[in-house]
């Protein structure tokens, strides 16, 4: 990210980042939050030159931000609330560990949106699925097999490790659960919760 002159939102993204890591939040997390703080530093080096402090962003600001997201980077309503959550989030760091007196993104109320629910796919659906996956690599047939028969995510599938398979008992240990946090007993995994049954 470039950024110059007066601004301090370089150093404190960093700082935000080791805060992430420090809570466990997963790798993807953060680089999600670190491309949402970039783009917001773009259009702050655009907008100011980059001579502006934190403390001195306001509501009216961030509003400017939304419409730059939708108007001429073309964002869909998702996106845009996913870099107003970043920024709510970011600020209320900032607000509780570096002493900034407000979090101007609180202020602005949620836009309304329609989110519609995924469409499921058939049983004959995910055996066609399954066996073309075959032809490709069994690799990828293990793999959605797995998440298909345990219901778990991708990310938690793809963190796993020997140790946290029990094929004797069938069971499988989830080190991560959702929003990429560890669970509590990710250190000493003893297959008394967590599980997901293998079929």
């Amino acid at each position: 990210m470039v950024l110059q002159g007066g601004s301090d939102l370089l150093g404190y993204s960093k700082r935000f980042f080791r805060h992430l890591k420090r809570k466990n939040y997963s790798k993807e997390t953060v680089i999600g939050y670190s491309k949402d703080l970039q783009k917001f530093g773009q259009f702050l080096e655009e907008i100011y030159e980059s001579q502006i402090l934190i403390e001195d962003v306001k509501k009216n600001d961030i509003l400017d931000y939304m419409d730059f997201l939708r108007e001429r980077e073309g964002y869909r309503t998702n996106s845009i609330l996913r870099h107003l959550a970043t920024l709510k989030s970011f600020l209320k760091f900032l607000v509780q560990e570096h002493d900034l007196l407000e979090n101007p993104a609180m202020k602005i109320q949620t836009p309304k949106h329609y989110t519609p629910l995924p469409e499921i796919l058939e049983v004959d659906e995910v055996q066609s699925l399954l066996e073309e996956a075959k032809k490709i690599s069994y690799f990828y047939y293990a793999l959605f097999s797995f998440i298909y028969y345990t219901g778990t995510r991708i990310t938690a599938a793809r963190m796993l490790q020997k140790c946290h398979l029990n094929i004797k008992s069938q069971r499988v240990y989830f080190e991560y659960i959702k929003g990429g946090k560890r669970s509590p007993f990710a250190t000493a995994p003893s297959f008394n919760s967590y599980y997901g049954e293998i079929s």
